[in-house]
């Protein structure tokens, strides 16, 4: 009877760690010269300077004002330039990991305080993006999940739209993002 107590706490025991250990999330950033219309494969725009300031993810079946974990912190802003040559050849612009509790996300958050766009013809303008992020679509399942001890990666596409750059209203719209898990 005492060694089958044993072997059930053992069982459970080792169940329990696995399913507490976190998962590794990685996300990658392209952005997506493609469009007809889009700012990344604009030979006019020489240069995309993003600041990246909080990366965040929330948990499935969690209202809107919890769940949310921030992956990037605001004190370590990211800086990348979306426009440069491995970008523009389909490289990853920007890459992310973190650690994060096992279980099901349903939203990602990218905050940036300012991208400053470097033209041919104007020089340096400011952007800010509207709503000061964007939180991109995921495509097929409606959530991704991490698994204990497991990887799990996340390709998140952007574009920007030529014409408004060259509008120069001070506001960038994240056009046409989508996350492939």
């Amino acid at each position: 009877m005492l060694s089958t107590l044993v072997i059930i706490a053992t069982f459970y025991g080792y169940f329990y760690h696995e399913s507490t250990l976190p998962g590794n999330l990685i996300l990658e950033l392209y952005a997506l010269g493609s469009s007809t219309d889009g700012a990344f494969g604009d030979s006019t725009i020489l240069q995309v300077l993003a600041n990246f300031t909080e990366i965040q993810v929330h948990s499935a079946g969690l209202t809107n004002q919890t769940g949310w974990h921030t992956i990037m912190q605001p004190r370590d802003p990211y800086v990348s330039d979306l426009a440069s040559h491995l970008c523009r050849i389909g490289a990853v612009c920007v890459s992310w990991a973190a650690r994060l509790a096992p279980g099901a996300y349903d939203y990602l958050k990218f905050n940036s305080s300012n991208i400053l766009v470097n033209t041919r013809s104007n020089g340096n303008v400011s952007y800010a993006l509207v709503g000061g992020g964007f939180e991109p679509r995921i495509s097929g399942f409606a959530s991704f999940i991490v698994q204990p001890d497991q990887i799990k990666g996340l390709q998140v596409d952007l574009i920007f739209s030529s014409s408004e750059v060259y509008a120069r209203n001070g506001y960038l719209h994240a056009m046409s993002q989508e996350i492939i898990s």
